[in-house]
């Protein structure tokens, strides 16, 4: 079940590439929190009432898209926020 959790994160990677020619940054950091959270809730939720794997996977899914559209913009920040050479 791993190379479906990786694949979205490589999806994730490239809609940031995408979504980057169109919007802003601010703009895209904010829908990839907001898929992020939301597999988060999912995970939480589901975990609850839904305990199969089948939805541990598919709100991973949800978080490695999200969180991999975070990862770019986030590093780049950080990088430009740096006063080291």
């Amino acid at each position: 079940m791993r190379p479906f959790i990786f694949s979205c994160f490589f999806i994730g990677a490239a809609a940031t590439k995408w979504l980057l020619d169109r919007y802003s940054v601010q703009t895209l950091i904010r829908y990839a929190l907001g898929i992020t959270v939301f597999g988060m809730l999912l995970f939480w939720i589901g975990s609850i009432y839904y305990p199969t794997i089948n939805m541990a996977i598919i709100s991973m899914m949800i978080i490695s898209l999200g969180s991999s559209m975070l990862f770019g913009p986030l590093n780049r920040i950080s990088f430009e926020a740096c006063k080291q050479p």
